[in-house]
C-alpha cells in the first residue's frame, strides 16, 4: 500500500549531472559548465530543491497512512478491556473498582455490587406429560448436554429452576446459561434469526409472571447471559417439583428450531467484571456542603480534592483540614460501609464549591500512582512527547493540567482530543505517550494524571473455571469465558486489516462468492450450496443441515440468506432461491459373491447405497454419479466374486436423467438410492 513507486531513487549529484547533460538540448550558447558560472549556481538551487521535493513526496510518513486508512474506512482504536461473568455464593458487598486478581490479570467492578448468598438447588424439564429431574445442569464439569426442551423441540416445554435462597427480585438479576455448541452452526451476530421465542417467568402467589429480560442466548443456542429486569412481582414458594422453593423457569412459547439447543449448564447469581487494573479514578461531584465517595479506599488511599468556586471557572486544590482558620479546606469521615464523607464549610474556613454541577472533582490513586502522577512541563513546541509512566494499552485517561495564576495554582481536566482554554492532546495508548497537539496558553504548565486504567486486551478472554481472589480474602469463579478484549489497533494492523479486505471483498461477483456468503451466513447450519448464472441472474441451490433425511430450507433460513445476499450483490445482478431436489436412483443388479463370506448381500446394498448417497456426503449439487464409479465400488468388495449386470436409473421427473450408464443431475439437485433390487449368486464359485 502507498509503497509501489519510487520517487526518490537517485542521488543530488545523479539529479545534477542528468540536468547539465540536457542543457545543450535546450540553449546552444551556454557552454560554460563550471560551478563558478552563475547559470551553475541557479541550476545546482534548482536541483537541490527538485531533490528535497521528491523526498518530501516519496516519504509516506505514519499520519499521512493513518489519514489515507481512515479515508478507507479503517479507524484506530484502542485496547479493550474484556468483560467477564463470575459466580458468587457469599454474601458481597463490594465498592467500585474493587479488584480481584488470577496471576498477572486484574478484575474489577464497575459499580457498587451487594449480592445475597444464592443459586439454583434443582433444576426440572417439562414437556408437558413427564416431569424429568435434570440437576445434572448444575455440574459444569459434565460433558454431555441436555435437551431441556425435548428432541425434538416441543413448544410449551420448559425447564424450571429452584431456587436456593431469595434473590432480590427488585434489582436486575443475572444468569449464564452454557450451551453445547454445535459444530455446524456458524457464529452468530446481530442479525441472525430468531429461532425461539422463549418467555421467562417468575412464580408468585399469583401463578406464573412474565419476566422482562435481556437474553444474549439465541434462544439457548449460544452461551450467553440471561439478564432478568427488577420486578414488581414478589416471589412464593412453588410446590408442584419434589423440591419445593422459589422459582424461575424458561418456557419454550414457539419455535423453528433446526436442530434443539443442549444446555450444558447454568449459573445463578452473577455479576460482571470488566478486566482492567485502575491506577487514578476521576470523580465528578455536584456542588453541596458534602460529597460521598464510595471507592475501595484501602486500594485508592491518595484522594486528591478540586473544586470550582465559580461558573465556568477553573478548579482550585482543597487540602485536609490542618487547625487554620481561613484557606481552602476539607473535612473526611469514614463510613460504616466503607464509604468516606467530604465536607466544606465556606463559613469556617472562607472558601467552598459553588452550587452546581461537577463542581467538585476527587482524584482517587493507588499508592503506585500517586508516586507518579506528575509527568512533565509543557514547553510550548507543537508533537512535545511526554511518557505516562512507562504504561502500556492505557483507557480511560483524563489528565490535569497545572496553571500559575495570580491568585496561586489552578487546574483544569482535559481527555484526549478535547480543547480546553486551546490546550489539546492525543494519547498514544498503545505505548504509554501523550502528544502535545496544541500547547495553548498551556507553555510552561504542569501535566499530571487524573484518571488512568491500563488493560491486558485480548488476554483478558479467559477460559471458564478460574479463582480469582481480592485483597480482602473474596474469591469468584468465573463459569464463562471473558468476551470483547482487543488489542490496540494501530496502523501496521489497520494496514493488516486494509489489505485482508482487498484480498477477500464482501461483494459477490462470481459464483463462488454467492456460495461463500451464503455458507457463513451467520447463525445458520449450511450444509451444500451450489450457484449458477445466467444473464444477470444468480440461481442459488441450498441445503441444510438437518435431522431429517431429505431437508427443504425453512423460512427463517430464507429470509436471513436473502438479507445478507441483498447488501453484497451488484446493483445489475439478481438472484434466486431454490429448494434442493432430491431424485432418487433405482438400483437392478446380478452379483456373483465369494460362498464363504457372511452377509454378503448386505455388504453390496451398503456399498451401493453409499456410492449413490448425495444428501449426506461431500457430494455437491448436480454433480455427475459415473457408472464406473458404481461398478468399481461394488467390485472392490472383498466379498464381491464379480458383478453380472448392473443398472442405475433415475425415476422419471425427479430432477436427474440418464446419459448413457451415468445420471447426471440437475444443477439443484441432490441423488440418493431408490430401490435396490439385488440377485446374489454363489453358485459354482470356489
Amino acid at each position: 500500500m502507498l509503497e509501489s513507486i519510487n520517487l526518490n531513487d537517485k542521488t543530488y549529484t545523479e539529479l545534477l549531472e542528468e540536468a547539465v547533460s540536457q542543457i545543450p538540448l535546450f540553449g546552444g550558447e551556454w557552454t560554460n559548465f563550471n560551478v563558478s558560472d552563475p547559470g551553475m549556481t541557479v541550476l545546482q538551487n534548482f536541483t537541490s530543491f527538485q531533490f528535497l521535493q521528491r523526498n518530501a513526496i516519496n516519504t509516506v510518513t505514519a499520519e499521512i497512512k493513518l489519514k489515507l486508512l481512515k479515508l478507507l474506512g479503517f479507524h484506530p482504536s484502542d485496547a479493550c478491556g474484556a468483560t467477564c461473568l463470575f459466580e458468587t455464593r457469599e454474601t458481597l458487598n463490594l465498592p467500585p473498582y474493587y479488584k480481584f486478581n488470577a496471576d498477572t490479570l486484574v478484575y474489577e467492578t464497575s459499580k457498587i455490587e451487594k449480592h445475597k448468598p444464592w443459586g439454583i438447588a434443582t433444576v426440572y424439564s417439562d414437556n408437558g406429560s413427564v416431569c424429568t429431574d435434570i440437576t445434572t445442569l448444575l455440574d459444569r464439569g459434565m460433558t454431555t448436554g441436555t435437551a431441556v426442551f425435548g428432541a425434538p423441540a416441543r413448544a410449551g416445554s420448559y425447564f424450571c429452576c429452584i431456587l436456593s435462597g431469595q434473590p432480590d427480585f427488585s434489582k436486575r438479576v443475572s444468569l449464564y446459561a452454557r450451551v453445547i455448541d454445535d459444530p455446524r452452526r456458524n457464529p452468530f451476530d446481530d442479525g441472525s434469526p430468531a429461532f425461539a421465542e422463549l418467555v421467562w417467568q417468575l412464580y408468585t402467589e399469583d401463578g406464573w409472571a412474565d419476566l422482562t429480560v435481556h437474553d444474549t442466548t439465541r434462544g439457548l443456542l449460544a452461551s450467553g447471559a440471561i439478564d432478568v429486569e427488577p420486578t414488581e412481582h414478589k416471589p412464593a414458594v412453588y410446590t408442584e417439583t419434589p423440591e419445593k422453593g422459589y422459582a424461575i423457569r424458561c418456557l419454550l412459547k414457539s419455535h423453528s428450531y433446526d436442530f434443539p439447543p443442549r444446555l450444558h449448564s447454568v449459573t445463578a447469581n452473577v455479576i460482571r467484571l470488566r478486566q482492567r487494573d485502575t491506577k487514578a479514578i476521576l470523580l465528578k461531584k455536584s456542588g453541596r456542603r458534602t460529597v460521598l465517595v464510595n471507592v475501595d479506599m484501602e486500594a485508592y488511599p491518595y484522594i486528591y480534592v478540586y473544586a470550582r468556586e465559580t461558573a465556568g471557572g477553573t478548579y482550585r486544590e482543597y487540602l485536609p483540614y490542618r487547625n487554620e482558620d481561613r484557606g481552602r479546606f476539607y473535612t473526611a469521615e469514614r463510613e460504616r460501609d466503607g464509604a468516606a464523607r467530604f465536607a466544606f464549610d465556606k463559613n469556617r474556613f472562607g472558601f467552598a464549591p459553588m452550587e452546581g454541577k461537577q463542581s467538585v472533582v476527587l482524584v482517587c490513586c493507588t499508592e503506585e500512582m500517586a508516586r507518579s502522577r506528575f509527568l512533565g512541563k509543557v514547553y510550548g513546541y507543537i508533537d512535545q512527547e511526554i511518557d505516562v509512566n512507562e504504561m502500556e494499552n492505557i483507557i480511560d485517561f483524563c489528565a490535569m493540567v497545572e496553571y500559575e495564576s495570580a491568585d496561586g495554582p489552578e487546574f483544569i481536566f482535559v481527555k484526549p482530543g478535547e480543547r480546553s482554554a486551546d490546550f489539546s492532546y492525543t494519547l498514544n495508548a498503545r505505548d504509554g505517550k501523550i502528544v502535545i497537539k496544541d500547547p495553548g496558553w498551556g507553555s510552561g504548565c504542569k501535566i499530571y494524571v487524573a484518571s488512568c486504567a491500563t488493560t491486558a486486551g485480548a488476554r483478558g478472554n479467559i477460559k471458564e473455571e478460574n479463582r480469582f481472589e481480592s485483597r480482602g480474602g473474596d474469591v469468584i469463579v468465573n463459569p464463562a469465558p471473558g468476551t470483547g478484549g482487543a488489542d490496540a489497533a494501530g496502523i501496521a494492523e489497520l494496514q493488516r486489516r486494509f489489505a485482508y479486505t482487498m484480498k477477500n471483498p464482501e461483494s459477490t461477483v462470481l459464483t463462488s462468492d454467492y456460495e461463500d456468503a451464503v455458507k457463513s451466513t451467520p447463525g445458520l447450519c449450511i450444509h451444500k450450496v451450489r450457484a449458477t448464472a445466467d444473464k444477470g441472474l444468480v440461481t442459488i441451490a441450498v441445503k441444510p443441515h438437518a435431522d431429517s433425511e431429505r431437508p427443504q430450507l425453512p423460512p427463517g433460513y430464507i429470509d436471513a440468506i436473502h438479507k445478507r445476499l441483498m447488501r453484497r450483490r451488484m446493483l445489475t445482478t439478481m438472484f434466486k432461491l431454490t429448494q434442493p431436489v432430491y431424485a432418487p436412483i433405482d438400483v437392478r443388479a446380478q452379483i456373483y459373491v465369494k460362498s464363504y463370506f457372511n452377509n454378503a448381500g448386505e455388504s453390496v446394498e451398503a456399498a451401493l447405497r453409499a456410492a449413490l448417497d448425495q444428501v449426506t456426503g461431500d457430494t455437491g449439487f448436480g454433480e455427475v454419479i459415473k457408472f464406473n464409479d458404481v461398478f468399481q465400488a461394488v467390485s472392490s468388495l472383498p466379498c464381491v466374486q464379480s458383478v453380472y449386470t448392473l443398472t442405475l436409473t433415475p425415476c422419471p421427473g425427479s430432477g436427474a436423467a440418464q446419459n448413457g450408464m451415468d445420471i447426471v443431475p440437475d444443477t439443484n439437485c441432490l441423488c440418493y438410492p431408490g430401490k435396490i433390487t439385488l440377485e446374489i449368486n454363489t453358485s459354482g464359485v470356489v
